[in-house]
């Protein structure tokens, strides 16, 4: 069987899409499929090399054929540069397919808009596609405040989702939550399916904590909480920062902050810790994905962050990496009714405070630097949880069989 997937990152990009939907090409075709990834020449957070010239590239990678699609390098800091990369990527997507044999299957991520094109050719041919849902839209980009809650752009965003909903042969979602919003907007609970986030348990591991990327960057014999990922509006690190003057002005020594990734608000972020200066606090570029075991071995618990009322129907897939790697996590989200908080105490896996609170951070920190055995006992119950629950090989597993059923009712 044929598949494809569309993936508008990929590696080297090296963020938590990049890496689950590589992951899910090299599973699948370990399996006997014959996949084809649709992506992008690497954009996000960019680690690797970028080629300019031609607008398709073929490479082979994990035994699938993966299809670059160029797109310039705008960067994310303005809507009008999104909208180009949005265009380059569906108009040369959508060509591409036109002059292609048709897979048996597509398996496609929200948001819809990423994607709309070539979901719209895929549609056209007939093929099954299997929709996932990372995230409400446009429920986010309101919250956000990116989009007016009645303006033509959410009724453009939503209308692009409600249809690729419409038209999915099978639809899977991440959290329980967000079935439950499906189905209250009208989709049939027996046309969904809950198939978590994923982590590759086998790539993040529980390992040494001094290692060459600790040494390289003088985090050995220091309390490290780091976070990784996109740096942009939704997380609300300021919290993070705000936290890190707490801790500074206790005059606690021996912690060290590690926010790394780009995005949105890290210029904004790194001149406030400037202005503050604050010396406990430490930004680095994203890290080379084959470099994420070290990074994650290299921290003595995890950040994660979401704006009061953003999104609480979700966990970010950071969460997952942060228990694979035997890390507590600590995570700043409203309590008690988001995912995030489910899934870590739930599991056992780390501390969570209210969202927005600087003040609990600091406070956490400080117990999570004082009980060395605690922290240990969370992340020992964060990576069972992730082998149990969040393990790539057991998720991928699932999806395949979704992709097998919806050729099958066609």
């Amino acid at each position: 069987m044929t598949v494809l997937i569309v993936a508008p990152y990929f590696p080297p990009d090296s963020n938590q899409s990049a890496l689950m939907y590589s992951g899910l090409a090299a599973d699948l075709a370990s399996r006997g499929e014959d996949v084809t990834v649709i992506t992008t020449e690497p954009h996000y957070a960019v680690c690797g090399k970028r080629r300019i010239g031609r607008p398709y590239r073929e490479e082979t990678w994990c035994g699938a054929r993966i299809i670059r699609v160029y797109v310039p390098h705008l960067g994310r800091w303005s809507l009008w540069r999104r909208i180009v990369t949005l265009l380059c990527f569906n108009t040369l997507g959508a060509l591409f397919l036109l002059f292609q044999r048709s897979p048996a299957a597509a398996v496609i991520p929200n948001p819809a808009f990423l994607s709309i094109g070539i979901a719209a050719v895929l549609s056209l041919r007939g093929i099954p596609i299997h929709f996932r849902i990372h995230d409400l839209y446009p429920e986010i980009a309101v919250r956000l405040g990116v989009v007016p809650p009645e303006g033509l752009a959410a009724h453009w965003i939503g209308g692009m989702e409600r249809a690729c909903i419409r038209r999915a042969a099978r639809v899977s979602v991440v959290t329980e939550a967000f079935r439950e919003h499906l189905v209250k907007r009208g989709v049939a609970r027996n046309r969904t399916e809950l198939i978590p986030d994923w982590v590759d348990t086998e790539r993040i591991r529980v390992s040494p904590r001094c290692n060459a990327f600790s040494r390289e960057h003088g985090l050995d014999g220091q309390f490290v909480l780091m976070y990784g990922g996109n740096v942009g509006l939704s997380q609300r690190l300021d919290v993070l920062l705000d936290a890190a003057e707490i801790l500074q002005n206790s005059g606690t020594e021996g912690i060290r902050v590690l926010i790394i990734g780009g995005g949105a608000a890290k210029q904004r972020l790194m001149r406030v810790a400037r202005d503050k200066l604050l010396r406990n606090v430490t930004f680095l570029p994203c890290q080379p994905a084959e470099l994420l075991n070290e990074v994650y071995a290299a921290c003595d618990a995890g950040f994660v962050s979401l704006m009061p009322g953003l999104s609480p129907e979700w966990c970010p897939a950071k969460v997952y990496t942060v228990m694979a790697s035997g890390r507590p996590v600590l995570a700043a989200v409203d309590i008690p009714r988001s995912e995030v908080h489910n899934v870590v105490t739930n599991s056992g896996a780390g501390i969570c405070v209210q969202a927005g609170d600087a003040h609990a951070v600091a406070r956490a920190v400080l117990v999570l630097m004082a009980d060395r055995a605690a922290t240990a006992e969370f992340g020992r119950r964060g990576r069972l949880a992730a082998e149990r629950l969040y393990a790539r090989q057991s998720c991928t597993r699932a999806l395949h069989k979704t992709i097998q059923l919806a050729c099958r009712q066609v």
